[in-house]
């Protein structure tokens, strides 16, 4: 998988319990070069997302982008 796309959350959210609206932290896979166009869309409480590549979300594949902390993933597995 190269594009992460609204499926991919949705599985995500579903394999969690959650809707997503109540999605608040997200671990961008490793390989993932391309974040599909809406793929967060809904995803209004998402205020973390820990990835190496936050150059990636874009005002077309992510909402919020001002409100989300955006964490180097080498820093998460490391605390």
């Amino acid at each position: 998988m190269t594009e992460l796309t609204q499926q991919d959350i949705d599985n995500h959210c579903a394999r969690l319990n959650i809707s997503r609206e109540n999605l608040t932290k997200f671990i961008i896979p490793h390989g993932i070069t391309e974040i599909g166009e809406g793929a967060f869309e809904r995803c209004t409480s998402l205020r973390q997302i820990i990835c190496n590549h936050p150059d990636l979300f874009t005002e077309s594949n992510i909402q919020n982008r001002n409100q989300i902390q955006f964490i180097s993933t080498t820093d998460y597995f490391n605390d």
